[in-house]
C-alpha cells in the first residue's frame, strides 16, 4: 500500500462511513433522506424508500470495501460508480430547476448547488485515483508513522468533505460583502 492509497481510503471511508450512518441512525434519518430522493426523481414512496435503501447498503459495501484488504480494488471502483450515479442523478435535477436538499450526511446540508457537483466530482477523482495506484502499484505490506499520518490526513480532509456546505457557508459571506464593497 503507498502512502497515498491509505489516505485515500481514510478519506473514503470516512465520507462513506458518516454517509451511511446519517442515513441509518434513526428512521427519522432515513425517512427524510428518502423523502429528499423525491427531488432527483424518484417517484412513488416504495420507490424512495428501496432507493434509500440502496444508497445505505451500497455506501456500506463501499466502506467495507475499502477497509478489506483483499476487496480494495472493488471498494474504488463501487465509490467511482456511486458518485458517477449521484453527480449525475443530482446534476440532472439542477439542469431541469427542481430544488434538491442535501441529505448525504448527518443533516440537511441546504440546496444543492454546482458546488455539490464539484465535490462529487473531487471524490469521483479520489476514487479513480485509487483504482489507479491499484492497477499499477505493488502493494507494500509494511505500516509505519507515515502510513499512520496518511490515514489520519485522509480522516481529517474526509471529515472535511462531509463539512462542505459548512465550510462553503463560511466563505460566502465574505464573498457577497467583498462585492457589495466593489
Amino acid at each position: 500500500m503507498t502512502y497515498l492509497d491509505v489516505f485515500l481510503r481514510a478519506m473514503l471511508i470516512t465520507v462513506f462511513g458518516l454517509a451511511a450512518v446519517g442515513k441509518l441512525r434513526s428512521r427519522a434519518a432515513f425517512t427524510s433522506f428518502a423523502d429528499s430522493l423525491a427531488s432527483v426523481g424518484v417517484g412513488t414512496r416504495r420507490r424512495r424508500d428501496l432507493a434509500a435503501a440502496m444508497v445505505a447498503v451500497t455506501e456500506t459495501a463501499i466502506v467495507a470495501g475499502l477497509a478489506v484488504p483483499a476487496t480494495v480494488t472493488d471498494g474504488y471502483a463501487l465509490a467511482l460508480l456511486t458518485l458517477a450515479v449521484f453527480t449525475a442523478a443530482v446534476g440532472r435535477a439542477l439542469h431541469s430547476g427542481r430544488v434538491v436538499r442535501c441529505r448525504c450526511f448527518l443533516g440537511d446540508g441546504g440546496e444543492m448547488n454546482r458546488g455539490h457537483l464539484l465535490r462529487n466530482a473531487v471524490l469521483a477523482g479520489a476514487a479513480a485515483a485509487g483504482l489507479m495506484l491499484r492497477w499499477t502499484a505493488q502493494p507494500a505490506a509494511t505500516v509505519d508513522v507515515a502510513a499512520g499520518l496518511a490515514g489520519l490526513a485522509g480522516l481529517v480532509v474526509g471529515l472535511g468533505v462531509t463539512h462542505w456546505d459548512d465550510l462553503t457557508h463560511l466563505f460566502r459571506p465574505v464573498e457577497a460583502a467583498a462585492a457589495r464593497r466593489r
